[in-house]
């Protein structure tokens, strides 16, 4: 207030009450600013956890730790479909901690989608199975946890995300 004064040099009660006014209005500017800048922060935080919760572990595949945490949740998925066959309410807990959640705008193909075409593939009636020379559900689900394992393993090593020394050592018997 005091610099307002000496550089305005406000004469009467008048001026005065417009240079009081003047560093109010900037002060109340200053803090609209201060609150704007806080709750885009705050959005942008939203936006960005929103995000990775879509995006799954697979977004940090690079990362040994995650690898190793997705291999236990697929050997958890193996054994889930080897006990009760395709279900996909149990399944899909385990596909959307790995590959995120799916929305309508979901524009990658991964083993997620894959996913879903085995267990149409396992649910078909055995006219069309017959008919159509699809496998038999049981082989629909070793092909399904394979095929996972496999393109899991192979896609950490490739990309040289994450070293592996050999296959990793799980229970899926």
């Amino acid at each position: 207030m005091t610099g307002l004064r000496e550089s305005h040099q406000p004469e009467g009660t008048f001026e005065e009450f417009l240079v009081e006014k003047l560093a109010v209005l900037a002060w109340r500017h200053r803090r609209l600013l201060l609150a704007e800048s806080a709750e885009i922060g705050k959005n942008m935080d939203f936006v960005v956890s929103d995000q990775r919760d879509r995006e799954g572990l697979i977004e940090e595949i690079h990362n040994p730790d995650v690898l190793k945490c997705c291999l236990k949740l697929l050997e958890q998925l193996w054994k889930q479909i080897q006990q009760d066959g395709f279900n996909l309410q149990l399944d899909e807990r385990i596909l959307e901690q790995i590959y995120g959640h799916r929305g309508e705008n979901h524009l990658r193909k991964d083993l997620y989608e894959s996913y879903h075409l085995w267990l149409a593939t396992s649910e078909a009636p055995e006219e069309k199975r017959l008919r159509k020379h699809f496998a038999s559900p049981s082989n629909v689900e070793r092909t399904c946890c394979g095929t996972f394992l496999k393109r899991f393993v192979a896609s950490a090593a490739i990309s040289k995300r994450a070293p592996l020394s050999g296959p990793p050592e799980l229970n899926w018997k």
